[in-house]
Parts: structure tokens; sequence; C-alpha cells
């Protein structure tokens, strides 16, 4: 059997140590990173995934450091389970990573907040100004105004002779 497999097993069986790999998005944050290597802006959906994935290495090394402390002065458990423990002492979990995430993006729907800077804040506020500047223009046509799929629209009547002319064009 492998020896990182054999620590793992001391680790668990030995000391007790629960090594829970569950619900972390490491898929979503792998997508994140490729993403941002190539130039690209990572969703906030993935930028939760990365502060998750950050947030269990982090417990992972805490769980392992600390189940090497119960190992005590057992020199035969300690040689086993030295692979894990020197590779989770090199871990550096970098917190300001996961701080800023966790201040910038909504936790529930990876929805960047207002507050996250005041760039996000002067765009949002730009865009509910010109959306209802659209509002307006459209409200100047007949028909209802409304949105469908998180565009603005204008619901009109049946295409007809009539209404082709007070739209100016066919819709």
């Amino acid at each position: 059997m492998p020896t990182d497999t054999l620590a793992a097993i001391a680790l668990t069986r030995d000391l007790a140590a629960d090594l829970d790999f569950g619900g972390v998005p490491t898929a979503d944050a792998h997508d994140a990173l490729r993403r941002v290597i190539k130039g690209g802006v990572a969703t906030g959906t993935q930028l939760n995934a990365v502060a998750g994935v950050l947030i269990s290495a982090g417990r992972l090394q805490r769980t392992v450091q600390q189940a090497a402390r119960a190992a005590g002065s057992d020199a035969t458990l300690l040689a086993t389970v030295h692979l894990i423990v020197e590779a989770m002492a090199a871990l550096i979990v970098p917190r300001k990573v996961i701080d800023e995430v966790q201040r910038c993006v909504e936790e529930e729907d990876g929805r960047v907040r207002d507050s996250a800077s005041e760039e996000v804040r002067r765009t949002r506020a730009r865009v509910v100004t010109l959306a209802n500047r659209v509002r307006g223009v459209l409200r100047g046509y007949p028909g209802e105004v409304t949105e469908v799929n998180g565009r603005l629209a204008l619901a009109v009547a049946k295409a007809d002779a009539g209404s082709i002319s007070k739209v100016g064009g066919v819709v």
C-alpha cells in the first residue's frame, strides 16, 4: 500500500482525525483558476468555490496538526504520518483571499455585492438609471413595459395595420 495511503489510514484510525473532503467545490474552483489563468474573470460562484476550497484546506491543516500533537512521542506513529504532516505544515492558506471573497460575494447566490467596491456601486447605480430611462422611453409607446429574461420589452397587441403605424415599425 502507498505510504501516503498508510499515513491517511493512521491519521483516521490511530489518531481519530476526521479527514472530511465532502462538499468541497473543487470543480468550480478549478474552473475559476483556469479562467483567471487565461486572463478571464471568475464569477461570484466560482470565487465562493475558491474560498470554500481554501477554508477546507485550512480545516484539514488544523486537523492534521492536532492529530500530530496527539501522537505525542510515538515515533512509529509519527514516522507513519510524517508525509501528510509535512505537506500540511507547508500549506499556506491565504486568509486575506477568503476574507475578501466573503466580503464581496454573496454566499447564497454568488452575486457580487454593491459594497465590493465603489466602482461596482457606481456601475450598478448607472445601470438602474439607464434602465429607468429606457422604461420611460418605452412608456411613450402603446403596450405594456415588461421584463423578459432580464431585458426590458414592450408587450404589444398582435400586429395589424393600426398598431404598425403607432409603434413606427413591425415589432
